[in-house]
């Protein structure tokens, strides 16, 4: 199963559900999709709106890989699992805030890949092409930053 979301901002994406329906009219994969406040409703595959942290946790985790908006979060959720991820951003016209500067800097990590038309998802969708996966390998210095700043405080 390939999941596909596209966040909950109130703006819908249309774009990217119209292309993939077209595309799965013909290619009849299984697909599950968090459709969020888009208008369009898709025909050729499974769609809901909005679902609870612990069910987008299941879709996940149950995914081939993941299509998605470039939201922070989303991306944070899918290294975290340790899913191939392939992100096409919203148009600046669809999004709240601009997505593509942290997609480019991750895609050229590694961690994702990055895709700025719809056509560019049909190989993902038909086999030709697999995501890439890097093992999500961030660590956080804010532990040792929060330990450095106690102890400054507590020996003055």
């Amino acid at each position: 199963m390939i999941f596909v979301t596209v966040g909950t901002t109130h703006k819908p994406f249309d774009s990217l559900l119209k292309a993939l329906d077209n595309f799965n009219k013909s290619l009849q994969i299984e697909i599950s999709a968090q459709i969020g406040h888009s208008t369009y409703l898709p025909v050729h595959f499974k769609w809901f709106r909005f679902c609870s942290p612990y069910e987008m946790e299941s879709y996940i985790r149950e995914a081939e890989f993941i299509i998605s908006h470039g939201g922070l979060a989303i991306i944070g959720e899918c290294l975290r699992a340790g899913k191939p991820l392939v992100v096409f951003p919203r148009h600046p016209s669809e999004a709240v805030n601009p997505q593509n500067e942290l997609v480019e800097f991750l895609a050229r990590e590694g961690y994702l890949d990055y895709v700025d038309s719809s056509e560019e998802l049909f190989p993902y969708l038909s086999g030709e092409k697999k995501p890439r996966q890097r093992e999500f390998d961030f660590v956080s210095r804010t532990p040792d930053l929060v330990a450095a700043y106690v102890e400054q405080v507590l020996s003055i």
